[in-house]
């Protein structure tokens, strides 16, 4: 699921590559509309990947960062099949690794589901990190089962 339509074009062209249709899908629309349907739907899923933009880019407004993520994380571990795989990820170098794990614990009491990280991931050799400068340390990403 992404908002741009010509980022959709691009993973469907890969998806024909690779003869995968049978097994993905994207869909061009609003992360937060589309989860809302699928849940009302009774859709089911056996893996969800979560890689939003940034939800803030200022210290001030980490709160309704919080709250998006949350929201896309809570919905997308209601979705999953008992046993399936959430990758969830943010890149705000204002929402630090304790934020991050404490809003992925609070969509899962929210969405009364039990949670397994099965890995806890950040930046890859390619975004190395500055030492003495925490906001370097911006990527994260876990990789959970919902059970």
């Amino acid at each position: 699921v992404d908002i741009s339509q010509e980022a959709v074009d691009m993973v469907n062209k890969n998806i024909a590559l690779n003869n995968a249709g049978s097994v993905m899908k994207a869909e061009c629309a609003d992360v937060f509309d589309l989860l809302k349907k699928y849940e009302a739907g009774g859709e089911k899923f056996d893996v969800i990947i979560l890689d939003p933009p940034a939800f803030t880019k200022s210290a001030k407004l980490i709160q309704k960062a919080y709250g998006g993520y949350k929201e896309i994380n809570l919905r997308a571990m209601r979705l999953l099949n008992a046993g399936g795989i959430l990758v969830t990820c943010s890149c705000s170098a204002y929402f630090d690794e304790n934020t991050f794990y404490s809003m992925v614990t609070h969509a899962a009491l929210d969405s009364h589901r039990r949670v397994q990280v099965l890995e806890k991931r950040g930046a890859g050799p390619d975004h190395p990190l500055l030492l003495g400068y925490p906001k370097s340390e911006y990527l994260k990403c876990a990789i959970c089962r919902v059970m």
